[in-house]
């Protein structure tokens, strides 16, 4: 597995916590009301999904140009 296949799953895998994460904060964090633990966990994730959907490749690829 070479470092664009590596970069590509982490990204796949970000999108997929986006996903997974909304759908946690959206069903179960509204119907509590008040902000519950599924909430936040929701919420959690789908920003770490962002992070690594985002950032994770362009940071490694800027680290790559650098050597």
């Amino acid at each position: 597995m070479d470092e664009d296949q590596k970069q590509y799953l982490i990204k796949i895998i970000g999108v997929i916590l986006i996903i997974v994460g909304f759908y946690l904060w959206m069903t179960y964090g509204g119907s509590q009301g008040l902000i519950g633990p599924i909430y936040v966990i929701g919420a959690v994730m789908a920003l770490f999904g962002a992070y690594l959907a985002l950032f994770y490749g362009r940071v490694r690829s800027r680290d790559l140009k650098d050597r």
